[in-house]
């Protein structure tokens, strides 16, 4: 498991801890999503970005992120693709 960022509410993953981080801050979002439309559409955009649902521990991490938060489609969406970015950057270096 990557190391955490040390903060209390960590996930224990820094790339889930940095997208928590964008979406606590950025005021367009909701979470009101029920529970049932999250996980659809959380297999669905994991899907969009070429992530199968055999999530590994770290995607299973912001799969249940995003469940906890009842996170909307914009935030489902923001999310998976900032967690693609942050892994493409990360092979690029």
């Amino acid at each position: 498991m990557e190391s955490s960022t040390g903060n209390d509410s960590s996930t224990g993953y820094s790339r889930i801890d940095k997208i928590r981080h964008i979406l606590e801050t950025h005021q367009d979002l909701e979470y009101n999503t029920s529970e049932p439309v999250v996980e659809y559409l959380n297999k669905a955009t994991a899907k969009h970005f070429g992530i199968t649902a055999d999530f590994t521990d770290e995607q299973q991490a912001l799969n249940t992120l995003l469940m906890d938060m009842n996170a909307d489609p914009h935030a489902i969406t923001l999310a998976w693709g900032t967690y693609i970015e942050i892994m493409k950057s990360e092979t690029n270096v």
